[in-house]
């Protein structure tokens, strides 16, 4: 088998805060640990009276993490594993915990993460996210843009290629499979496996094939979006601003 040499440049988070957690008008900063054990020691020495909701909460999200066979790479699985755990509210299930406000707001303080909504976030959403990074944060040191670099001059040298500004219009099927895209000057691409990662009702307009049915079409483009963010990358100069392990999240 052929050695795969890592080349991503990454860093270790904080182990004691990866995240660090800022409330308006509270100059005390509150840090998101890593490692489950950490996570509540670290969180319950702010919040002493509030150990055993935060031990709850940790509990909570990684029975859930459980449930999702997919996530572990493990396979298997039914959709009932999990159907138990899809309608559970981030916001209800935070607010049955503690009564808290200071703690609630630590404990959602991640949303933007995964831009979560009161009411409307299910609290899978919240606990996949916010697992991830208890279990183990690192960040990408130059920035993340290298994931790309590397993803691409990887299928370079593996005879692959990578074209960009080429816009796809047209997603063909036949005898029940995706087998070709045609971009907008026309060219055709042919492919085994054909992967569309934009809005998925942005893909069934594009998809030409009557194996699916218009309700579900409608049903897609009338589904409401969640909202979004904007994020802005900026290159500050050199030694111009102090490098921290962690990140910080106002709330």
């Amino acid at each position: 088998m052929e050695k795969i040499k890592f080349e991503l440049k990454l860093e270790k988070m904080g182990e004691d805060a990866f995240d660090k957690i800022i409330i308006t008008n509270d100059e005390k900063e509150y840090p998101l640990a890593q490692g489950y054990g950490n996570f509540v020691n670290k969180l319950s020495a702010e919040f002493p009276q509030e150990e055993d909701a935060i031990k709850m909460y940790c509990e909570t999200i990684q029975t859930i993490c459980n449930k999702f066979p997919l996530y572990n790479l493990r396979s298997g699985g039914e959709y009932k594993e999990k159907q138990e755990v899809l309608e559970i509210d981030t916001k209800s299930y935070i607010e049955s915990l503690t009564k808290n406000k200071k703690l609630q707001a630590v404990l959602a303080g991640n949303n933007i993460l995964y831009a979560g909504e009161p009411e409307k976030t299910p609290f899978y959403i919240h606990a996949l996210v916010l697992n991830s990074y208890i279990e183990s944060a690192w960040k990408c040191i130059d920035g993340g843009s290298q994931i790309a670099k590397i993803l691409a001059q990887n299928i370079r040298k593996k005879g692959g290629a990578v074209l960009t500004n080429r816009e796809v219009k047209k997603i063909v099927e036949e005898n029940g499979k995706a087998v070709h895209v045609e971009t907008q000057d026309s060219t055709i691409f042919y492919a085994k496996y054909i992967i569309s990662n934009i809005h998925p009702s942005k893909t069934m307009e594009m998809l030409e094939t009557n194996l699916i049915k218009s309700a579900y079409r409608n049903r897609l483009k009338n589904s409401e979006n969640s909202i979004s963010c904007f994020s802005l990358n900026v290159v500050l100069k050199k030694n111009a601003f102090t490098y921290f392990i962690y990140w910080s999240k106002t709330c």
